[in-house]
C-alpha cells in the first residue's frame, strides 16, 4: 500500500495507520478494513460515503467508543503523539471530553433532559476545563453567545425540551469548543435539522474554524456540507477508504466510480437529470469477492469480480482505490 507522504508530517494532530475493527459476536466479520488517516493542526477532514459504509465505526474507533460486540483488531490511532490505540479505557477516559470532544447525530439526546443547559455546561467545565462558580458561568455564557444563541440568560436556565433543535444543536457545538480540544469531531451534526437551521449551522462551523483554527473530523453523508467546511475528503464504501484528496479535486474530478454516482445522483440547479446509484451498500458479513463495489459498478472489469485492488497515489497525495487508476 502507497501512503500519503502526510504520515511523517510532525504536524498531524491525528494520525489513523491500518486500522481494522471486527465483530467479534455470532459471526466474525470485518467493518472496517485497514484505514489510513491524518489530520493536521487546524485541518477539517470529511468522512463520506451513504448511510452503513463505516463512516461512525471509524469515528467511535478513535475515541475507543466502540459498541458491544466490536473490537479493533490492529493498526494504530495517534493523537498529537499519544498512542491510543495502546491505552487501557480508564486512561482514555481523561482524554474524551477534553482533548478530543464529539458533536453526535442527536443533539437532544446528547444533553441530559432532567437538568439545565447551564447546570450541564458548568458541570462540564468544572470536571473537564477544571473551572467552577463564577468563572464557569461566564465562560459558558461566552460560549452560547459565540454560537449565536439568541436570549443567553433564558437559555442558560432551560431545559433541553425547552429548546428548539437548532438552539440545542448549538448548545452541544459550544460544550464541545469549551473545554479548548485538540481534535473536534462532529458525526452528522445538521442530520436531524431542517434545511433553513442545517444552512445556520453551516454558517456557524465555517466561522468558528475561522476564529478558532479548529482541527476537524467531520462525518457526512451530506457532500454540499463537506464540500463548504472541509479542505480535504476520505470517501468511504463498504468499510474501506476508497478515494481521498483535496475536497475540490475530488468534487470537481471524481475518479472512483463510487464518488463519481454520489456526485451524479445530486440534484441540480442545471437541467441535467440524477443518476441514482443502483443497487446497495452490501453486508459487512456478506461482501462480494473481489472490489465491494463491483456490483454497483458502471464500468466494472472482469479483473474487479475476483480481485481486490490496490491503492493508487494519482497526485498531490490523491489516493485513489480503483483498477482503473492502473498505468
Amino acid at each position: 500500500m502507497i501512503h500519503d507522504s502526510q504520515n511523517n508530517n510532525a504536524d498531524n494532530i491525528l494520525t489513523v495507520g491500518a486500522l481494522s475493527v471486527s465483530a467479534i459476536k455470532n459471526k466474525d466479520y470485518e467493518v472496517l478494513r485497514k484505514i489510513d488517516l491524518n489530520v493536521s493542526r487546524g485541518e477539517s477532514i470529511g468522512i463520506i460515503g451513504e448511510t452503513g459504509c463505516g463512516k461512525t465505526m471509524t469515528a467511535r474507533a478513535i475515541m475507543g467508543l466502540l459498541p458491544n460486540g466490536f473490537m479493533r483488531i490492529s493498526g494504530k490511532i495517534n493523537l498529537d503523539g499519544k498512542p491510543l490505540h495502546s491505552l487501557l479505557p480508564e486512561q482514555m477516559r481523561p482524554i474524551m471530553g477534553k482533548e478530543i470532544t464529539f458533536i453526535p447525530q442527536n443533539p437532544a439526546g446528547a444533553l441530559n433532559p432532567i437538568h439545565t443547559i447551564g447546570y450541564q455546561f458548568e458541570l462540564v467545565l468544572k470536571n473537564r476545563a477544571r473551572i467552577s462558580g463564577s468563572q464557569a458561568k461566564s465562560l459558558a455564557k461566552k460560549w452560547l453567545n459565540d454560537v449565536k444563541l439568541q436570549e443567553i440568560d433564558r437559555i442558560y436556565e432551560s431545559y433541553p425540551c425547552q429548546l428548539s433543535g437548532g438552539q440545542n444543536q448549538r448548545v452541544v457545538i459550544a460544550l464541545a469548543l469549551a473545554v479548548n480540544p485538540i481534535l473536534l469531531i462532529a458525526d452528522e451534526p445538521t442530520t436531524a435539522l431542517d434545511s433553513i437551521t442545517r444552512r445556520g449551522i453551516l454558517e456557524l462551523f465555517a466561522e468558528l474554524q475561522a476564529v478558532h483554527n479548529l482541527t476537524l473530523l467531520l462525518i457526512s453523508h451530506d457532500l454540499t456540507i463537506v464540500r463548504n467546511l472541509c479542505d480535504k475528503v476520505a470517501v468511504m464504501y463498504a468499510g474501506e477508504i476508497v478515494e481521498y484528496g483535496p475536497t475540490d479535486v475530488l468534487f470537481t474530478q471524481p475518479q472512483h466510480p463510487y464518488l463519481a454516482g454520489l456526485i451524479n445522483a445530486l440534484p441540480s440547479i442545471e437541467d441535467v437529470p440524477m443518476k441514482p446509484l443502483p443497487g446497495d451498500i452490501p453486508s459487512f458479513y456478506d461482501l462480494p469477492s473481489g472490489c465491494t463495489f463491483n456490483p454497483r459498478c458502471r464500468e466494472v472489469m472482469d479483473k474487479c469480480k475476483s480481485e481486490q485492488p490496490s491503492e493508487f497515489v494519482v497526485e498531490d497525495g490523491r489516493k485513489v482505490r480503483c483498477f482503473l487508476m492502473e498505468k
